[in-house]
């Protein structure tokens, strides 16, 4: 089985192609500006039926850019819920070590991917942003619904050329 663990609802898309994928966890998703919308493109994801949505509260660490008290209560909810699912996969992957771009939340979710599947390989994205990737036609949908919901976060202006051209999923152990 192939499994993904992801932050936020669109980071399946912006960092992964979430077709490849048997089971999607995405973490994050009460947020005070996008809460309703990001439920609504959830029910109308079309890949719902993969997706395991846990809807934790953001920890608000990614403007602060300091650790609160709710990113470490965050954390071993995270570190709970991983505890629950089996200790092997066909196929991991999650984000970078360094979150990406070095969004906390994204670097919380490597860190207990890779501490809970220890004996595992994981993979994480790499990307070359020297061109847009073409989206298939289920990632095209993904990204019509996040769009539709006003909750797709990557580039403000909504745009398509701002999704990362993934040249590869790096191995790590």
């Amino acid at each position: 089985m192939r499994v993904l663990f992801v932050a936020h609802p669109d980071d399946e898309l912006i960092w992964f192609r979430p077709e490849e994928y048997d089971e999607i966890h995405i973490f994050f998703g009460e947020n005070q500006k996008l809460n309703q919308q990001r439920i609504n493109a959830y029910l109308g994801h079309p890949l719902k039926n993969a997706i395991k949505y846990y809807h934790l509260p953001e920890t608000g660490s990614w403007k602060s850019k300091t650790l609160s008290s709710s990113y470490f209560s965050t954390q071993y909810k995270i570190r709970e819920i991983l505890r629950s699912l089996k200790t092997s996969y066909s196929f991991i992957a999650t984000h970078g070590p360094k979150g990406e771009y070095n969004h906390p939340e994204h670097i919380l979710i490597h860190q207990e991917v890779v501490k809970r599947f220890k004996s595992n390989k994981i993979h994480i994205p790499h990307p070359s942003k020297k061109r847009a990737r073409s989206l298939s036609s289920i990632e095209e949908r993904i990204y019509q619904n996040y769009k539709f919901n006003k909750c797709w976060t990557w580039g403000r202006k909504n745009s398509l050329s701002m999704i990362p051209y993934l040249t590869q999923l790096k191995e790590i152990l």
